[in-house]
């Protein structure tokens, strides 16, 4: 499913300002929802880019029917908040606050997470979205398993298969997680970046993965190379079919014009050969348009 098509599931009222405003002398002690002002929401550095026609129209559907989902922050000093989830919403208030003076403050539900915790859950949200490009599933999957490492280490946690509870949380298959980790832990950053731009697959990517490092960038040149040769093919044939345009069009005005001063009945022939001659430069400028 889009993340567009949940849109309509997203709103009801949001009340506004209030006594349950956040200022920046207050300490938050504990995890509760609360409105803060707008422009003291960060978005966090690490969330994925914004598409910017989602937040446009989720900017008018809370115009319409107010916002549903807090959005959830974490408090980072000095009266600011990282977003944790809900970066679309909090874009969408702030157009709605540049275009009319609304959601000056937004109600948010604060959670005093630590570091893990709350990269864990900034992941957890951007892996529900089905837009997510192959690239950035790999990079959230493979730091998801880090994370989750040092959170066992940090609770001191025994046992769970951590592939397993990645693809319950993520609702992948164990096979896709395991191919996410193979490129995400033995890829170089080379063929990563292939991958990013959709110059390679996901199943090129895993396979290039598999061998030693030069090896890998080796194939990444490769490649390159090919795209580079293709696109070289390509202009020579674009150049080779402008120089026969070329002739074609001189010749059929050649002819045209021997035909004209000749004033002579052609022959079925010969009217079948110009035809001929037409209706072929006809068919390379047509060709050439494409």
């Amino acid at each position: 499913m889009d993340s567009r098509s949940i849109v309509s599931g997203l709103f009801q009222a949001n009340r506004q300002g209030g006594s349950d405003t956040v200022t920046s002398y207050q300490v938050i002690e504990k995890d509760e929802v609360r409105s803060l002002p707008i422009d003291a929401l960060i978005p966090s550095k690490i969330n994925r880019e914004l598409d910017h026609d989602f937040v446009t129209e989720l900017a008018n559907n809370i115009r319409m029917n107010g916002l549903m989902q807090y959005p959830i922050v974490k408090p980072i000093g000095d009266g600011t908040f990282t977003i944790l989830a809900g970066h679309h919403r909090i874009a969408a208030c702030k157009k709605l606050k540049e275009a009319d003076g609304s959601y000056q403050t937004v109600r948010c539900l604060i959670k005093r997470s630590d570091d893990i915790d709350s990269e864990l859950l900034l992941l957890d949200t951007n892996l529900q979205i089905n837009t997510l490009s192959v690239y950035d599933k790999v990079m959230a999957i493979g730091r998801k398993e880090e994370l989750l490492k040092e959170k066992k280490k940090r609770d001191h946690a025994k046992g769970g298969n951590l592939k397993h509870i990645i693809a319950e949380e993520s609702g992948l298959k164990r096979s896709q997680i395991q191919t996410y980790l193979t490129v995400y832990k033995k890829a170089i950053p080379e063929v990563k970046e292939a991958l990013r731009k959709e110059k390679i697959t996901l199943t090129q990517a895993v396979a290039i993965s598999q061998k030693p490092a030069d090896d890998q960038l080796k194939a990444v040149m490769k490649g390159r190379e090919k795209v580079s040769a293709e696109k070289n093919t390509e202009a020579c044939f674009q150049k080779t079919l402008d120089t026969t345009l070329t002739a074609y069009v001189k010749a059929n005005h050649e002819l045209d014009r021997l035909l004209q001063k000749a004033g002579t009945e052609l022959t079925p022939q010969q009217e079948d050969l110009k035809r001929f001659v037409h209706e072929m430069v006809r068919f390379l400028e047509a060709f050439h348009d494409v």
